[in-house]
């Protein structure tokens, strides 16, 4: 009988995070639809994109790129990046790294020339993540380096740990135990 109340609870839980995340979309839906084509909607249909890219890719793919679109005709670099990064997520999501790292090239070209410090931190980071996903680990740890020391200037320490991690895996995958072992605490103590 326990166990029977213990999943009864753990289904309703998990129907009312559905129910909320559905009327975040739906919110995020009505205010796209009365906003001004200006950075408010760029910045719901990354909003919206950021949702889907893991659950429904195509769709996230589909608001990043009208993102994308808008960015450009406004003149807005980092809307673009950043809309950019998560297309990028998404085809990682369903495995097109090839896809994946023509738009990663792409957007770096964009931050270096808009001087979008962060966001190019953050694309040197998918990049060593396509780069570790291909076992190119010697590429992955040097582009995991050069995003740390952009974080690191920034004094981010969400993702100063979380590179710290994707440099402890690398390593992991090299089984260089030592090195996996330091970056992991390093990221651990970070976290906390």
């Amino acid at each position: 009988m326990k166990n029977v109340i213990t999943i009864l609870a753990i289904l309703l839980v998990f129907q009312n995070i559905g129910i909320a995340q559905n009327y975040n979309l739906e919110e995020i839906h009505r205010e796209l639809s009365i906003a001004p084509q200006d950075t408010t909607s760029v910045n719901l249909l990354m909003e919206l994109c950021d949702e889907y890219k893991f659950t429904r890719p195509d769709s996230a793919i589909y608001y990043g790129n009208k993102a994308v679109l808008l960015s450009n005709k406004i003149t807005y670099p980092k809307g673009k990046v950043n809309a950019l990064i998560y297309i990028i997520l998404a085809y990682t999501s369903i495995g097109n790294d090839a896809k994946a790292l023509e738009i990663i090239l792409q957007a770096v070209k964009i931050a270096e020339k808009n001087n979008l410090i962060e966001e190019e931190a953050n694309l040197y980071e998918l990049l060593g993540r396509v780069y570790q996903q291909s076992h190119n680990y010697e590429k992955a740890l040097n582009l995991y380096r050069q995003s740390m020391k952009i974080y690191d200037s920034l004094n981010d320490y969400h993702f100063m740990a979380m590179v710290r991690s994707d440099i402890g895996e690398t390593y992991l995958l090299m089984d260089n135990f030592d090195s996996a072992k330091f970056f992991a605490q390093m990221s651990y103590d970070m976290a906390i």
